[in-house]
């Protein structure tokens, strides 16, 4: 496996499940990660683990579903760690099973906008940087 030693990864959904396994993982192998959620109060938790077993974290609270969120925490990612190796387009939402025939059109557009947006606009905002410095996945 290619080193993690000082890499800058960016985890989306990172304040519980799926992403607080990923961000705990990249960070236990020498990555500086960058935990992004919804919910601050979950982001800081996982932030305040990872450094507890020495780790290099810090948290942005961001909805990415919403693109002036992602340019925020894009600009805080450069900001603060001056590049980006590698984003994690964890986040995701369920419907929590709800018929088809009794599904809100908000409960839709807010799945849809976490799943499908959010990925895409974290991505589009990825690939420049990345292009940029010739690396990133």
């Amino acid at each position: 496996m290619k080193s993690l030693q000082n890499q800058v990864v960016l985890v989306t959904g990172a304040g519980s499940g799926i992403g607080k396994a990923i961000a705990t993982l990249f960070a236990r192998n020498g990555a500086h990660v960058l935990l992004t959620d919804i919910h601050y109060e979950n982001i800081e938790t996982v932030t305040e683990q990872i450094k507890k077993h020495h780790g290099i974290a810090s948290c942005y609270t961001a909805d990415i579903s919403q693109s002036p969120d992602v340019s925020k925490l894009f600009t805080y990612t450069f900001q603060r760690y001056g590049r980006l190796d590698i984003l994690v387009n964890n986040a995701g939402i369920m419907d929590d099973f709800t018929p088809a025939g009794e599904l809100s059109d908000e409960l839709w557009t807010r799945v849809i906008g976490t799943n499908l947006t959010g990925a895409f606009l974290t991505s589009r905002a990825a690939l420049l940087p990345f292009t940029n410095q010739g690396s990133g996945i």
